[in-house]
C-alpha cells in the first residue's frame, strides 16, 4: 500500500493550470479560472492563442505571452521543456482512454478555454 502523488494525470494538470498562467493576457479583461466537474476540468484563462490550434496540439512550438512567468515556473521545476506542456497532457489523457483535451480560442470574447 502505496500512495502515488505523482502520475502523469497530477503532471498533466499541473502543466495545464501552468500554461493557463504563462499564456494568460494580463492587459485585457478576464480571469484566470479553473473549474473541477464531475468529469473533468476546465481551465481558462484571458486572451487568444499566439499560435495555431495544430501547432500546440504537435507540440514543439511555444511562444509565450509572458516569458519571465515562464522562465520563474521553470526554475522552480514546474514547466518542462518549452512546447512540450501540451503534448505531456495529451499523452496522459490518451493513457488513461480519457477523450481527447478540447483546446479552444474563443476570438470574440478573447478568452482560452482547455477542457480535460
Amino acid at each position: 500500500m502505496i500512495r502515488v502523488d505523482d502520475t502523469a494525470v497530477h503532471k498533466a494538470i499541473r502543466e495545464a493550470a501552468v500554461n493557463m498562467v504563462i499564456h494568460a493576457d494580463y492587459h485585457s479583461t478576464g480571469v484566470l479560472k479553473v473549474i473541477k466537474y464531475d468529469d473533468g476540468f476546465l481551465f481558462s484563462n484571458p486572451g487568444n492563442l499566439k499560435l495555431p490550434l495544430q501547432a500546440i496540439y504537435e507540440g514543439g512550438h511555444s511562444v509565450a505571452r509572458n516569458p519571465k512567468i515562464q522562465n520563474m515556473f521553470r526554475m522552480i521545476g514546474l514547466g518542462d521543456n518549452i512546447g512540450s506542456g501540451f503534448p505531456t497532457i495529451l499523452n496522459a489523457w490518451g493513457e488513461e482512454n480519457w477523450r481527447k483535451p478540447d483546446l479552444y480560442d474563443d476570438q470574440e470574447l478573447q478568452q482560452v478555454e482547455l477542457r480535460l
